[in-house]
């Protein structure tokens, strides 16, 4: 399943931030917006949404959900999100690096919109979920043939980002606090406050059920989640091989894999 001879750009500073879109994100931009211009800057998912997004110029940008290279995709949910981000995306004067999973290559957003920019750089990635013991796990990794399972988009850009070899990673707006923002109906819907630091409006509580085809539960829900905070653990392993340092330097923050460090 994997594509072959996939390089990694090559690291522009020794440090890099990783920006998360939860709502504590907001708190850390507005304490610290001129330390953080000093870093590689990794955003993802519908950061371009925000107003940042032409304050940081960003260079680098981690996409791989699939609702981003769907051909309807102003159909998928967030469309507001979404759409308004491609809208930025073919705007972009600055050199900026976009990381897109290979099943992404044909895909309306890279066909006719990120490949159009002349400051845009395609790297693709094989969204190959891998397991085993660590030896055989760590040498996938290395050859970028594969990759823990990033049930959260953080996982990937961590991934991708340890695989630059960076010397330092820090995590900002990593909040991961679905679970107190869940809630069960006396019909037994489940409903979340799926908020982000971009929001505009006040959001509404969702219908988890409606945004997904399978049948869900609290039970599964919590699995998801088991999901997402193990892949951190595997990364937090990985980065330890090849000596790269990741520190959380979230405002608000459930992720305890790294180690807690004020970004300086």
């Amino acid at each position: 399943m994997s594509k072959f001879y996939l390089k990694s750009p090559i690291k522009t500073s020794g440090k890099c931030i990783v920006l998360g879109n939860g709502p504590s994100l907001k708190e850390s931009l507005s304490q610290n917006i001129e330390l953080i211009k000093k870093y590689d800057i990794v955003c993802v998912n519908s950061f371009a949404y925000s107003e940042y997004f032409e304050i940081l110029k960003p260079q680098n940008y981690v996409l791989l959900d699939d609702y981003y290279f769907s051909t309807d995709y102003q159909t998928a949910e967030n469309r507001v999100t979404i759409a308004q981000s491609f809208d930025k995306f073919k705007i972009i004067d600055w050199k900026i690096n976009f990381f897109i999973p290979v099943k992404g290559k044909k895909s309306h957003l890279v066909t006719s919109i990120l490949s159009q920019n002349k400051n845009v750089t395609i790297t693709y990635f094989n969204y190959v979920v891998t397991e085993g013991f660590s030896g055989f796990r760590n040498f996938i990794f290395r050859n970028n043939l594969g990759m823990p399972q990033c049930q959260n988009i953080l996982s990937a850009a961590l991934f991708l980002t340890v695989n630059r070899n960076y010397n330092e990673i820090y995590l900002l707006g990593a909040d991961h606090s679905w679970h107190q923002d869940f809630s069960v109906q006396q019909d037994n819907k489940m409903m979340i406050n799926d908020t982000h630091f971009y929001d505009k409006d006040k959001i509404k509580p969702v219908n988890l059920s409606d945004r997904s085809e399978y049948k869900l539960t609290i039970s599964t829900l919590f699995l998801s989640l088991y999901k997402a905070f193990r892949s951190y653990d595997i990364i937090k392993l990985y980065a330890d091989s090849r000596g790269v340092k990741i520190y959380n330097a979230s405002v608000k923050s459930f992720i305890d894999s790294f180690k807690k460090k004020e970004i300086n």
